[in-house]
């Protein structure tokens, strides 16, 4: 699953995920890349929102840490 969105002159890659047993063959990488490629201007700079466990991915893409995001949960009761 990817989403790629351009807007106000920044290009957002979202929602990158795979299934569990899909994982560490480099599909990611590869749908990823190739979706930057195709429909990402080079002039334009491009956000990420990676999990720690992404952060591979993002890093091989040549994406680098520009700041850090905290998540909150919250409980029914």
């Amino acid at each position: 699953m990817l989403g790629l969105l351009e807007a106000a002159g920044v290009v957002g890659l979202h929602w990158l995920a795979t299934v569990p047993k899909a994982r560490r063959r480099g599909i990611a990488s590869a749908l990823a890349g190739r979706a930057l490629e195709a429909h990402a201007p080079p002039t334009l700079p491009a956000v990420l929102l990676a999990t720690p466990q992404a952060t591979g991915i993002a890093r091989r893409l040549g994406f680098s840490a520009a700041g850090r995001y905290d998540f909150y949960t919250l409980h029914p009761k």
